[in-house]
């Protein structure tokens, strides 16, 4: 990818969307960042302009860039209509940029149109809409760094030692740093790819090898509590039917139950960006946090 292009990337204040602000300002590049709200601390160089994937509703009709990566979700945690939100709000921001724009949207590995979780459904039926613009979708693994989910995880850890291991913690996952994604990403748009790619360590590791190695680097002494589904199941449904919030809901649940190995070797080849094993992203993530 030659310098001084316009990049736009949605959700470009969340953990993945900055770290790609990052990357594409530090290179001299034209950084344009979709956000809900402005930053309070902007970065410099960055021009700012809302975006609303919820509803679809931008400041302006139409952007010129010669990338767009589209990083932002709407989680069905924060709303019950997440799925049709999300496929609106995408269809939306893809009629703001002209047919020439380099088209990323950030998937995930849980991805499958037949899925029964709805998170896993959406990606897929987001990733045909971009292939139906002639763009791209990457799949990462569980994406480790100092932001998102693994740093919920790691601060949970620093201050607590019981991990609840749901059906004993034997849901396969395969990580990825959260900068070999951001170079992998560079990779497809440099290179034009289309289709799918998955992205993430090949070899995948149980959850409950993952925690006790990630406790080890922490220093941290752990004490593993299994549940099985049928009981996290009936715990989410109480804790709905009283009204309270739970770290976990019905979808994740069903998302768990789901996981399964994906195949990245060939993907990892096409790219030409080799991810870390679970070890190595696991030590460089911990050590951004110190």
């Amino acid at each position: 990818m030659t310098a001084l292009q316009k990049v736009a990337i949605t959700g470009a204040t969340g953990f993945l969307g900055h770290a790609l602000v990052q990357h594409f300002v530090s290179r001299g590049d034209h950084v344009i960042a979709l956000v809900r709200k402005v930053p309070a601390h902007a970065v410099q160089g960055v021009d700012y302009i809302l975006f609303d994937l919820s509803n679809g509703h931008c400041t302006t009709e139409h952007i010129e860039a010669d990338v767009l990566i589209h990083t932002a979700f709407v989680p069905v945690t924060t709303s019950a209509n997440a799925y049709d939100e999300n496929t609106r709000g995408t269809i939306a921001l893809l009629k703001l940029f002209p047919s020439r724009t380099k088209k990323i949207f950030i998937s995930s590995i849980s991805a499958d149109e037949k899925s029964t979780a709805v998170y896993g459904k959406q990606k897929a039926a987001l990733e045909k809409v971009f292939l139906e613009h002639k763009g791209a979708a990457i799949r990462p693994g569980l994406i480790l760094g100092n932001g998102g989910m693994f740093a919920s995880m790691r601060d949970y850890l620093k201050k607590k030692s019981n991990i609840p291991l749901f059906n004993g913690g034997i849901q396969p996952v395969q990580t990825v740093y959260v900068q070999d994604l951001v170079h992998a990403i560079d990779k497809l748009i440099s290179n034009d790819h289309k289709g799918i790619f998955t992205f993430c360590e090949h070899e995948p590791v149980h959850y409950k090898e993952f925690y006790a190695e990630m406790c080890r680097q922490l220093g941290v002494t752990p004490r593993f509590i299994s549940i099985p589904f049928w009981v996290a199941d009936c715990m989410v449904a109480c804790a709905k039917v009283v009204g309270i919030t739970l770290p976990i809901n019905k979808d994740n649940l069903q998302g768990l139950k789901l996981m399964r190995a994906r195949h990245s070797k060939d993907d990892i080849h096409r790219i030409g960006v080799t991810p870390g094993d679970y070890k190595s992203n696991l030590a460089r993530a911990l050590k951004e946090s110190t």
